[in-house]
């Protein structure tokens, strides 16, 4: 029975834990796990006996209610939060803040243009179908005749039929107006990042590593004002000490 309790800490870890952290889910409050892990399956004190025994391995941390999914992180951000480094983690904040802004800058250009690349695809999809519909009208009422058109519209109607199937086998997904639209803006914003060299790993990278020094920064700052009311608030109570003595 141990045996195959360890075993299945042992593959939640490697699994299912990976997952999360994959994710980039660094912590999550001790009730949520519980219920990710019911949802695989883990019965409620299953998952329990998963969770306490990971924590025992050192695997999981229980931080007051909240599991830290990498306890390696923490040992990281403690100590940068002592105060002899809290300045190195400002300048790394400032630094990470400087290339992330410069990163932001060309990828903000290459939006405007995917966005008017949108309204440009918007706009003509409409033009091409009122042509379409004015052409048919015209060639109906005032070129032509019904009994000639009405197979022409039938084509027109096939063809449009066959360019959906066509977009279903490109995509392995239902032909709309919306796909349609989010595939051609996608593909050319892709393409023109890949050519301007831009770095989406290190953008990813440095989007997390501003949020995670933002934290420390605060925590740093946070724990000197601690500190600061706590050495105040002793030397208080040392002044009152001596004064107390000599009135008795």
């Amino acid at each position: 029975m141990e045996t195959t309790k360890a075993l299945r800490a042992h593959a939640f870890l490697t699994g299912d834990l990976e997952g999360l952290k994959a994710q980039q889910k660094s912590a999550m409050p001790y009730n949520e796990l519980i219920d990710f892990m019911q949802q695989r399956g883990f019965t409620p004190s299953a998952a329990a006996d998963v969770v306490a025994r990971l924590e025992r391995s050192g695997s999981l941390l229980n931080l007051h209610g909240t599991i830290l999914l990498q306890p390696g992180e923490v040992a990281h951000a403690l100590a940068m939060v002592l105060p002899s480094s809290l300045s190195a983690a400002r300048q790394q904040l400032e630094v990470a803040r400087q290339e992330l802004a410069a990163l932001d800058s060309q990828q903000s250009k290459i939006k405007r243009r995917a966005i008017w690349r949108h309204r440009l695809f918007l706009s003509g999809g409409l033009s091409s179908q009122i042509l379409i519909w004015g052409l048919l009208f015209r060639l109906t009422y005032y070129e032509l005749s019904w009994d000639v058109m009405e197979p022409i519209c039938f084509f027109v109607g096939g063809g449009q039929a066959i360019m959906a199937y066509t977009f279903f086998m490109m995509t392995r997904s239902e032909f709309s107006w919306e796909k349609a639209l989010d595939r051609y803006v996608g593909k050319w914003e892709a393409t023109q990042l890949q050519r301007a060299a831009f770095d989406v790993q290190r953008y990813t990278f440095l989007r997390a590593e501003c949020s995670r020094l933002e934290d420390v920064v605060r925590a740093g700052e946070r724990a000197e004002l601690e500190a600061a009311a706590r050495v105040k608030d002793h030397a208080k109570r040392g002044s009152s000490t001596p004064n107390a003595s000599h009135n008795n």
